[in-house]
């Protein structure tokens, strides 16, 4: 009992501060959940006797547990998850869909949605004022038009021809919609650059660098009070850049806008300031910069350039397709879901798909997933007899590169494309749906 009452102290206690989200079905229901990243929710299992909840189970997610307090776990594809008072609370999200934002220059954060009737929307938009913001509207109306309302609670409803989508808010419908994010933050990774500038530290944002000019510099000093404590540092490049220390307790890094550009024929005209909270991150960042300098000045390959599957030819050369299976079973520890779903099936690449924007980010991992997810593609075409792994040597003839072809010989998905989509993500986190046709 002391443990159940202690647990529910906690959830409370968590959730007067910035650890909770309330999730929100106007006039349905009203659910305050909290939010555990993987440390603490790993403690909460271990604590409480944690165990799998087999008869729950949330559609996109990696697994639900009850602990003792009967208190209910949902577990995310990140490993992170969120906490609930009960199994009441949990059928009232039946509906909800988590999810996480993936956009470089947002701070890192979990939200929701609702998918709504066109009923529903009505309904909610004229009981709660919704007022249409027709700046948030589709490049292209014709063909995917949409229109944006936000209701007197804050939430907003998007509404497309054939469906409507409750979001806790404008900031969770922009991170969730490319086309909404570019008009709710125009300046894209310059976001709060005007403010950093004027003396205020962009904390809303997760970006600590800006592209500046000598008169922006001139002004960043000024406005932070910095004091130059070092000078002559190569940090992004052979340019020289000056570390300030500002009094408010963070750093700053410069480019030296006294030094002349590659010709020699007058001062460098752009440059760039880097944030950094404390001297042991600037220090380690650092460190990071010149092991990296020293291996690509070391090694000739790496200026000349790698070819993007040469690990894989290395590794298994002419004889990968007898290791794919191999590969692709590598899936369902790095991407966090149960072994069980791994199959040459919708219900499979819905799962892939969503638990790729949860995980997606960093070399370490796009370099984890890369082989086994082209293994898991050509595969799938395979088990649906639509051709099989065709071999061939690069122009060099030194790497193996892994193509499927169908019996025709054309290839089925461009392997090139689907690396560079994964290491890019230029027009977003990529969709295994997009590669099988």
């Amino acid at each position: 009992m002391k443990i159940n009452l202690i647990n529910i102290i906690l959830f409370f206690s968590i959730c007067n501060y910035s650890y909770c989200m309330k999730i929100i079905y106007p006039n349905q229901f009203e659910v305050e959940v909290q939010l555990l990243h993987e440390t603490q929710l790993n403690e909460l299992l271990k604590v409480n006797n944690g165990k799998i909840h087999e008869s729950l189970s949330k559609e996109l997610t990696a697994r639900t547990y009850s602990i003792s307090s009967d208190q209910i776990i949902i577990e995310f594809y990140d490993k992170s998850g969120v906490l609930l008072k009960g199994e009441k609370d949990f059928n009232n999200l039946k509906r909800v869909r988590f999810i996480k934002n993936k956009v470089d220059f947002l701070k890192p954060r979990i939200s929701y949605y609702i998918r709504l009737s066109e009923k529903e929307a009505d309904d909610l938009i004229n009981q709660l004022d919704g007022k249409h913001l027709t700046k948030y509207k589709a490049e292209f109306e014709e063909y995917f038009g949409f229109k944006v309302f936000q209701l007197s609670n804050g939430q907003v409803i998007i509404r497309y021809k054939d469906e409507s989508t409750l979001y806790e808010n404008l900031h969770a419908l922009a991170f969730d919609n490319r086309e909404v994010l570019n008009i709710h933050y125009p300046n894209g990774y310059e976001s709060g650059k005007e403010e950093f500038i004027n003396g205020i530290l962009p904390i809303q944002f997760n970006v600590n660098n800006y592209i500046v000019y000598p008169n922006d510099a001139e002004k960043i000093i000024k406005t932070h009070e910095l004091i130059k404590i070092k000078e002559n540092i190569k940090f992004d490049n052979n340019f020289k850049s000056i570390l300030y220390n500002s009094p408010k307790g963070y750093l700053i890094l410069i480019s030296d806008f006294e030094q002349l550009n590659v010709a020699g024929t007058a001062k460098i005209g752009i440059g760039t300031a880097h944030i950094f909270y404390t001297m042991e991150s600037f220090t380690n960042e650092y460190e990071k910069k010149l092991n990296w300098r020293n291996e690509y000045e070391a090694n000739p390959e790496l200026r000349r350039g790698v070819h993007i599957y040469k690990d894989l030819s290395e590794k298994y050369g002419r004889d990968y397709p007898n290791h794919t299976m191999e590969e692709l079973k590598k899936l369902p520890a790095i991407l966090n879901f149960d072994s069980t779903y791994l199959k040459f099936d919708k219900t499979c690449i819905s799962i892939l798909s969503e638990s790729i924007k949860w995980n997606y980010g960093g070399d370490e991992f796009l370099n984890q997933i890369i082989h086994p997810i082209l293994s898991y593609i050509g595969e799938y075409y395979k088990s649906k007899k639509r051709g099989d792994w065709n071999m061939k040597l690069d122009g060099e003839g030194k790497v193996w590169e892994p193509w499927f072809v169908n019996s025709e010989g054309k290839e089925l998905f461009d392997i090139i494309n689907l690396y560079k989509d994964f290491h890019e993500a230029e027009y977003g986190i990529p969709m295994v749906e997009f590669y099988i046709q």
